[in-house]
């Protein structure tokens, strides 16, 4: 303490940093690729309270995962409501909550989609504590959906204006979350009266009057809330985009601050969108770390991060200058420079305040407790305890200079470090085992592994490596290193390691420190030969390998009435024996995971898959199915389900892009929530990875025609076709299946080895003689039996005619071939008037017309008579009479009359009283 001098200042401020995202249907599994960009934004941008949007109940253990792991004591979340989709909101954060609140209709109103939440936050050394509302309204555009913002954000800012008026002290709130409202956009002004389009559930407080003001939202809602609110303007890094919806390019997360957090004597808040695209580690507000891959805000979320710097009253009127913490480094042994500092203790009240001081062992000052007039300021003065620094054991001692105002409990502190090198320390990075797999003869994966090798001592260090199997190599093996410098020693696979049969291996790597051993470790070597390329599981004996969790797990037709398989017994199953579905009563998922696999080249997967869920869609009950080349580390999605017809159907998937790579097939189920769950779920069997071959054939589409009753010939195509094997290595078994009753083949199944060919012929039988007139169509199947999806189809068809002529149904139904579809057969009536078209076609009469008749037209009865009919050409007419009707004796009169275009007649030779007479044609 160096001495007592007046100043005229003020108080410190805490600053601290909140933050908002919506995490787009909650948070995947740890180490999914979702999972790693969302926690790595969040290291980057080291916020103290986190307001989350778009929680999930089924993956809330990986949001408390996330928080666990990034060091976040506190993760409350919110309660639901009918309208809340099954989304939820909830907070990180550091420090101790003093209460929640959520904000929900008062029954009957029925208004609420998401219910506001409202945490109260005990930061340390602050005059009060933080409030935060974090908000996600309803969705989509409409007046329908705006009209239920404005009553969301109305009973938000009751509560806010509630809160407030019940504690006027807690001035440092915030509203932050996803508003679903772009404030640049074209908004309803006010509503006058309900607007069409709400759900029928909905029911609005009988306290909310008309008109209800809208535009513009959210500004103007939360603007007025309290004692007045902010909204700050948040940019992406070095640009002038406000954007924080990635689909759309939309502004939809907002924070809104009190007007003391925004801007008073301490500082004023600054807010940033977090884009990684923009990080370029020198712009924006500071970060954690090192700029993140460019991708890595897209592959998290669809939605930025939005954050700010707020600054909080403190609860001292005590300040302390500088700002700057200590940095102290030095050598075991040696002495320290600088070797003390000086801060200023200020006291800005009007009234003296009781003080004290904690320091870490390794500083000491004159005096450690005091009282401070008021408007008075004093020195203090630290000094280092060499003796205490130089016997400490090497490494970095991060503690504070604490000023402890005991009269408040508020507290100033200053980060103090010594980082206390030794004379001789090795170091090796990275840490943990190394892991290598592949086939037997390879290639393995990783090639390699590249170590740093650290000299921490301030001297020269000689070290060295060596490993304790002959597959393993290391270069360099040994050196000298400076002080504080790094050499990379690269690990490889090494001669011999392809000649190792399948198994699990295991060695290590040795580093050494060969001064005295300070430092000396080794590196953990798993090598795993997996049995040549290619993979099959029946699932019929246990399916040893695979790891299964939620519903996933062998179900067998021998003993469960839920069971499904396509072959043998068993299947892999996502559902409830207890329920014969996948309702569990809540949203639920699980995944099931392949033993490690190489693909061979050109590898497909093949599997059978039956599936009954909610919808075929992939909104809800999604089906997906993910490859992972690092044991899980990172996965991709390389299938997902949209079938949904509850049969055994085949799902082939090109894996040729991972040959020859050892992979882990992840099989994932997730209903995303707790509706409509009553059913049975996903059924997985007869699962391989395999190289299929490459069946192939010239095909053309045969077409034999002829009259019913036959003979029947070729009239199209080629009735031989040619398979073939183009693979240079795998031979493929074939079916013909699918042969009509009416064609023989003479082979129906056979191998082709590798570039083998065989001729195949079809030909008609004697069945075709049974068929009527029309035509016979379908597709003969050459079926690769090891993949089904390698088929080919080769068109067959059966042209049979009947009585009718080709050009005379062509010109009158447009086509040639018999049809019952259109009644265009011999033997159909298409007109309804009792007379087939085939009649209709001899007369000479249209056939789709029953207004158009042949009959006899006119009878000249003056003596002698004569009969006239409307004749045509190609036709032969015989007119025939009768003198009595009962019974008929019908007699010849003319016959073999050669038809003419227009009106033929003739007269009766005989002169009768009376006579009866008919016309009869026919086809030449």
């Amino acid at each position: 303490m160096l001495g007592l001098f007046a100043v005229a200042g003020t108080s410190e401020a805490k600053k601290i940093r909140v933050a908002t995202f919506n995490v787009l249907q909650g948070v995947e599994a740890p180490g999914t690729t979702e999972y790693n960009a969302i926690r790595d934004i969040l290291t980057r941008v080291d916020a103290d309270v986190i307001a989350f949007q778009e929680l999930k109940t089924a993956t809330l253990g990986n949001w408390q995962a996330l928080a666990a792991e990034l060091g976040y004591s506190n993760s409350p979340y919110s309660a639901s409501t009918t309208f809340a989709g099954g989304l939820y909101v909830g907070y990180f954060n550091r420090w101790p909550i003093l209460s929640t609140h959520n904000v929900l209709s008062t029954p009957p109103a029925n208004e609420i989609s998401r219910p506001p939440f409202r945490a109260v936050i005990d930061v340390p050394a602050t005059a009060s504590p933080l409030v935060l509302w974090t908000i996600h309204l309803k969705a989509l555009s409409g007046a329908n959906n705006e009209f239920r913002r404005a009553i969301e954000g109305l009973r938000a800012g009751e509560d806010i204006d509630a809160y407030i008026a019940a504690n006027p002290t807690h001035t440092d709130y915030v509203v932050l979350g996803d508003f679903n409202a772009d404030v640049g956009s074209t908004q309803t002004t006010t509503f006058n009266s309900l607007p069409s389009g709400l759900p029928t559930s909905y029911s609005l407080g009988t306290d909310i009057t008309f008109p209800v003001p809208y535009a513009v939202f959210p500004r103007d809602a939360f603007e007025i809330a309290g004692d007045g609110m902010v909204m700050l303007d948040a940019f992406h890094e070095d640009s002038a985009n406000r954007n924080t919806f990635i689909t759309s390019s939309g502004r939809l997360d907002y924070l809104f601050a009190s007007s003391p957090l925004a801007s008073n004597a301490q500082g004023v808040a600054a807010a940033e969108v977090y884009n990684s695209v923009q990080d370029d580690g020198i712009g924006g507000l500071p970060k954690a770390g090192s700029p993140l891959p460019a991708g890595t805000s897209a592959a998290a979320s669809d939605h930025y991060l939005v954050f700010a710097d707020l600054y909080m009253a403190d609860a001292t009127s005590l300040s302390l200058t500088p700002a700057d913490g200590i940095s102290l480094e030095g050598i075991q042994g040696a002495s320290f420079a600088p070797t003390n500092w000086t801060y200023i203790l200020s006291n800005s009240s009007p009234a003296s305040v009781d003080w004290t001081l904690d320091l870490p062992v390794w500083l000491e000052t004159a005096e450690t407790s005091n009282t401070l007039a008021a408007g008075v300021a004093t020195s203090l003065v630290l000094t280092v305890k060499e003796m205490v620094a130089t016997t400490l054991v090497h490494g970095i001692y991060a503690d504070t200079v604490t000023v402890n105002d005991t009269g408040s409990g508020a507290q100033l502190i200053r980060s103090a470090t010594l980082t206390l090198h030794p004379r001789f320390l090795l170091s090796v990075a990275p840490t943990g085992p190394l892991q290598i797999i592949g086939p037997e003869g390879g290639p393995f994966s990783p090639a390699s592994r590249t170590y740093q090798v650290i000299n921490e001592g301030a001297f020269p260090l000689p070290w060295e490596c060596a490993t304790t199997v002959p597959w393993l190599s290391v270069s360099p093996s040994s050196g000298l290193l400076s002080p504080f410098s790094t050499v990379d020693v690269v690990v490889a696979i090494g001669n011999g390691i392809e000649n190792l049969t399948s198994g699990v291996y295991g060695a290590d790597v040795l580093f050494s420190n060969r001064v005295d051993g300070a430092g000396s470790t080794n590196r953990e070597v798993t090598l795993t030969v997996l049995p040549p390329a290619g993979f099959a599981e029946t699932v019929e004996f246990g399916a040893p390998g695979w790891v299964a969790d939620g519903l996933w797990h062998i179900a067998d037709t021998a003993t469960s009435l839920c069971a499904r398989a396509y072959e043998g017994t068993r299947s892999w199953w996502f559902g409830s024996e207890t329920t014969c579905t996948y309702n569990t009563g809540a949203t639920t998922s699980g995944t099931l995971t392949s033993p490690a696999l190489v693909v061979p080249p050109n590898g497909v997967l093949g599997f059978w898959s039956w599936e009954e869920t909610e919808s075929p869609g992939t909104t809800y009950d999604r089906r997906k199915l993910f490859i992972t080349t690092d044991e899980g580390a990172t996965s991709n999605l390389i299938f997902q389900s949209t079938n949904n017809n509850a049969v055994w159907h085949y799902v082939a998937l090109d894996l040729s892009a991972y040959t020859g790579t050892a992979i882990r097939l992840i099989f994932s189920f997730d209903t995303e929530d707790n509706i409509g769950n009553d059913f049975s779920g996903w059924f997985i069997d007869d699962l391989t990875v395999f190289t299929p071959g490459d069946l192939d054939a010239t095909v053309s589409s045969p077409r034999w025609e002829g009259q019913e009753g036959g003979p029947f010939t070729l009239a199209d195509g080629s009735a031989s076709f040619v398979l073939s094997n183009a693979s240079e290595a795998v031979s493929v078994p074939w079916d013909l299946v699918g042969v009509p009753p009416w064609l023989s083949a003479p082979i129906l199944q056979g191998e082709l080895v590798p570039g083998d060919t065989v001729s195949l012929t079809l030909h008609t039988n004697s069945l075709t003689s049974l068929f009527a007139g029309g035509l016979y169509t379908q597709n003969v199947l050459v079926v690769n039996r090891v993949f089904p999806a390698d088929s080919i189809q080769v068109p067959v068809s059966l042209l049979v005619r009947d009585a009718l002529p080709d050009l005379w149904r062509l010109v009158y139904f447009g086509h040639i071939e018999p049809n019952p579809a259109d009644l265009s057969r011999a033997t159909d009536d298409a007109d309804g008037d009792g007379d087939d078209n085939l009649t209709e076609y001899i007369a000479d009469t249209h056939p789709r017309d029953s207004n158009v008749v042949w009959r006899v037209d006119q009878v000249e009865v003056a003596s002698p008579f004569a009969v006239r009919w409307v004749a045509s050409p190609n036709r032969v007419y015989d007119v025939e009479y009768t003198d009595t009707l009962f019974p008929a004796a019908w007699t010849g009169l003319y016959t073999n009359l050669t038809g003419v275009a227009g009106t033929m007649g003739v007269q009766d030779p005989t002169d009768v009283p009376a006579r009866l007479y008919r016309v009869q044609v026919r086809i030449p």
